[in-house]
């Protein structure tokens, strides 16, 4: 003892001189050559004097210390004045353009529906209120913790980046900023002082020696002081860590709780206090009976009280770093560099990614307050939230992997912070251009996932927990935030595929063999699988699904029939639903299972080829913009009942930032109704747009088809008009999908319509179904459509589509399309698709006269003959109209004559009631003058 008090004599000597007051430390500090040592002298002195008390500490007494003892004097030494004046006037020197504040788990978030540039874009509740963003539609969240206000932002927000309070050029704020900035001696010394402070911080919360600090705060008698340190995790429940304390430290109830709950908060708490061996004895014990709960033993380290008090101050000391970064971006950008700069000669990354690299091992206080230190100095200036994005981007692969090992939540992983840096459109555009941002990635990716892969080389995720598979897709997410789904438009891709190369085979494969199983299940062919298959075609073509996986495959089969000859394309098709036999022969059979899966997979197949040709509301398909897309969906669930307004917005897909964008088109295609006494309010569709309903709407599921096929032939019968339902005039499709159109009036199509038809006459036929035809009509109905509408744009010559050529020639038949259309109208059998037949057989018409009509216009020198034709058609169509109505009107006279002729027969017959009744004079003329 009598050595090491000799051993350090100079120390004790320096602390003896050490001065009372801030101000007199400020100039002793001034004196020395190296401040980092002086500072941890001055640390090594008092932290572990006033942190002594791990079990049971008087925090108000701590707080209260550690301020006047090591606070205020730094604050002394960066300002040369009284900090609390000179905080003062920083903090009304104006308001910053970037809010920055980072959320507590459980605080309220807020992001506007409208502004919002994606959903990662929140308000504070003081900013929020302060902004314009108030008065528009927005959501509410609870915040897990860790993000941060992106008041300010401007790449964050469409509208209304900043709030009130932080607003730029606001009243006064200029003013105030020019009479108080920076002094050039503040930041001279916060340029000394920054690099000790941070530098401190990370040495103490990396340190990992148990029982030894590092020798710059090695300065005091070494005391045989130690704790047994609990540290949080994910592997065990509140019981299992509360069972073990009790039996370990032979406590009460109330006590282990209290310990539970602090680990729970905090990430570690000091269970037990004492020397090395009775600490270590602890140690084995809790992790004894916790492994007989468990199959993890709880992790708990001994760690001498020094260690302990010296890394509780350090996350003390960055809590004020916090705070004084708050007051000047010059303080923040000071920090960067010095977490930036390298250490000459040392092979250690500089102190931020020392920091990123520990991440996964530091327990959770830590890593929050951490954390809100990146975010309060780093993601506060764009030009270094860049070069922090570099580093993170540097050691991705490492920091990904670790984050995977780890029990701890994603919102307390470093790695979470990618979202506020990959969703940065301009911050990611350089990682990808200047970091290979996306070579990272997926290079991460590919390294963790094979672990994963199963002997077929297929992921397997079904032996994992949900936990497991969601720390491996959070590398996938990153993928999306750093827009890999633009590289969709592959405009450059003739460059590296040739077109010779290009096989479309291949691209339509796998999206009609999903298509396929699905009329499989559909005709009860995969029975013996249970409910899971039939549960995976549900979310196949669901709502919150269907967008990346049944309408994918939609748009790469019309991919694929705008690339391919028709004629093979439809080969390929008939070929993979296995009806190439059924449409080339009868198949002669008694088995009605075997008939009725031959015409369930013949209807499914017709109906696939229906939305190939007729699905163009798809920006980019078809010339649609996604307004009118949205309003083609609500036309479609309204036509099956009226709805509110939720169930209208649970059935519309959300975009990347979860809006359907209803509110926006609603009120142009229906009206609201409102509440009575008891029920909702809804929405009921507009008249005007009943005209764009398609029964085969390919949202549709097949109890919402059967509803709105039923709910559109009632409307018809009340207005007293035929019940056939063909499809409304489709839009264009966009250059690329122009030849999907050819599929209508290929040799392919006219056989397969003409076979269903000929099936639908012969009597002794059975592989046909009503359904089967209405959907060959609806077929029938797009081709003309279609003609019609290139004849009306366009002089025949240029007309290459020749649907009603091909439909009304025999060719090798005895019958074309248009005769047995002729004798199905005949059938009685067939009476509900009579109107249907009908509205066909006018179209054929329309298209011919249309025919006749430009090949009128080019063979005379003007256009006065079809003009006179038009004329005489339109008069006597107008003859006609004017025939009808007369004959109406004398029909109505005639039912009032018969009317009046039975008054007068009743008056008469009842002349003594009449007379009674004559007081009223006139009321009986009134009456049927009123009628007529």
């Amino acid at each position: 003892m009598a050595d090491e008090e000799a051993g350090g004599t100079e120390r004790v000597e320096i602390s003896a001189e050490l001065p009372q007051t801030p101000q007199r430390l400020t100039s002793w500090w001034d004196q020395q050559v190296d401040f980092y040592t002086a500072f941890l002298h001055h640390l090594a002195q008092l932290v572990p004097e006033i942190y002594f008390a791990e079990m049971d500490p008087d925090l108000e007494k701590q707080e209260e210390s550690v301020q006047m003892s090591i606070f205020t004097p730094l604050e002394w030494y960066l300002f040369g004045e009284d900090p609390d004046i000179c905080l003062e006037k920083l903090k009304h020197s104006g308001a910053f353009q970037l809010c920055g504040k980072v959320f507590k788990s459980g605080e309220t978030t807020y992001s506007c529906r409208d502004c919002a540039i994606d959903p990662t874009c929140v308000l504070c509740m003081d900013c929020f209120q302060n902004s314009v963003h108030k008065n528009h539609r927005y959501k509410m969240h609870t915040s897990t913790g860790g993000g941060f206000c992106d008041c300010g932002d401007t790449e964050a927000w469409k509208t209304g980046p900043f709030c009130v309070n932080h607003e730029p050029g606001r009243a006064g704020t200029i003013k105030e900023n020019s009479r108080c900035p920076l002094n050039e001696e503040v930041i001279v010394q916060a340029r000394k002082i920054f690099p000790s402070v941070i530098k401190y911080v990370v040495e103490m919360t990396i340190w990992e020696e148990e029982k030894e600090l590092p020798p710059e705060l090695q300065i005091r008698e070494k005391n045989e002081r130690y704790y047994c340190v609990l540290f949080n995790d994910e592997h065990h429940s509140y019981d299992h860590v509360i069972y073990s304390l009790q039996r370990a430290l032979d406590c009460e109830l109330a006590e282990a709780q209290l310990h539970t709950t602090a680990i729970d908060k905090e990430g570690r708490r000091a269970v037990k206090a004492g020397a090395y061996a009775a600490c270590q004895e602890a140690k084995e014990d809790i992790k004894s009976h916790s492994e007989n709960v468990s199959q993890h033993p709880l992790h708990v380290e001994v760690l001498h009280s020094e260690i302990m008090a010296h890394q509780k101050f350090a996350l003390r000391l960055g809590s004020w770093m916090n705070k004084i970064m708050s007051y000047s971006s010059d303080f923040r950008q000071i920090f960067c560099q010095a977490c930036l700069r390298e250490e000459p000669d040392s092979e250690n990354p500089c102190l931020i990614s020392r920091l990123m690299l520990w991440d996964a091992k530091l327990y959770k206080g830590a890593r929050k307050i951490l954390h809100e230190l990146i975010f309060s100095s780093f993601f506060m200036e764009m030009e270094y939230k860049k070069l922090f994005a570099m580093e993170f981007v540097k050691y991705y692969k490492q920091l990904q992997k670790e984050y995977i090992s780890d029990d701890h939540d994603r919102s307390i992983s470093i790695t979470a912070l990618s979202v506020q840096m990959f969703t940065v459109p301009t911050l990611a555009r350089h990682l990808i251009e200047e970091q290979n941002v996306i070579s990272v990635i997926t290079e991460t990716l590919l390294e963790v996932l094979p672990e994963y892969l199963d002997r077929n080389n297929k992921f397997n995720f079904q032996g994992y927990s949900q936990d497991k598979l969601g720390r491996v897709y959070a590398v996938i997410c990153d993928l999306l935030h750093v827009r890999l789904s633009r590289l969709g438009a592959v405009s450059r891709l003739h460059e590296f595929v040739s077109f010779e190369d290009f096989q479309v085979e291949v691209l339509v494969e796998y999206p009609l063999r999903c298509l396929v199983l699905v009329a499989q299940v559909v005709a009860e062919m995969w029975r013996r699988n249970g409910l899971s298959l039939i549960s995976q075609v549900f979310y196949y073509q669901d709502v919150k699904c269907r967008e990346e996986m049944y309408d994918k495959d939609i748009i790469m089969l019309q991919i694929g029939a705008s690339l391919m000859d028709p004629n093979k394309f439809l080969l390929l098709v008939l070929q993979r639903y296995e009806l190439a036999e059924a449409f080339n022969k009868t198949i002669s059979t008694k088995d009605q299972d075997l008939i009725k899966q031959y015409n369930t997979l013949i209807e499914e197949m017709l109906q696939v080829l229906i939305y190939i040709v007729g699905e163009r509301y798809v920006p980019g398909v078809g010339n649609v913009t996604k307004e009118e897309v949205t309003m083609r969906e609500i036309i479609h669930l309204l036509c099956i009942e009226p709805m509110p307004h939720s169930a209208i917005a649970k059935n519309l897909p959300e975009n990347e930032n979860n809006e359907t964008g209803l509110e926006n088109v609603i009120n142009k295609v229906a009206t609201f109704k409102k509440p009575g006494i008891s029920g909702h309010g809804v929405y009921e569709l507009k008249d005007e747009s009943l005209k764009d309903f398609n029964m085969y709407f390919y949202h549709y599921s097949k109890t919402q088809h059967s509803k709105a096929e039923h709910m559109q032939k009632k409307r018809r019968k009340q207005e007293n008009k035929d019940e056939a339902l063909p499809p409304p005039p489709p839009p264009e499709f966009c250059p690329a999908f122009s030849k999907v159109i050819n599929l209508l009036n290929c040799d392919i199509m006219m056989y397969i319509l003409r076979t269903v038809f000929e099936r639908a006459i012969d009597t002794d036929s059975n592989l046909w179904t009503e359904g089967m035809l209405q959907m060959a009509f609806h077929i029938l109905a797009l081709g003309l459509l279609e003609e019609k509408q290139q004849l009306q744009k366009a002089p025949e010559e240029e007309v290459t589509f020749d649907f009603y050529h091909k439909a009304s020639r025999l060719g090798s038949s005895a019958m074309n399309i248009q005769m047995l259309l002729e004798k199905l109208k005949g059938i009685p059998q067939l009476e509900g698709q009579k109107d249907m037949i009908t509205w066909i057989l006018q179209m054929f018409d329309t298209v011919k006269r249309l025919r006749e009509k430009s090949c009128l216009i080019v063979a005379t020198t003007s256009g006065s003959e079809s003009i006179k034709n038009d004329e005489i058609t339109h008069d006597k169509e107008k003859a006609e109209r004017k025939r009808k109505a007369e004959a109406a009107r004398l029909h109505r006279q005639k039912i009032m004559a018969q009317m009046s002729a039975l008054q007068k027969n009743f008056i008469e017959t009842h002349k003594l009631m009449y007379d009674n009744t004559s007081e009223m004079p006139g009321k009986e003329d009134s009456i049927m003058e009123e009628e007529r």
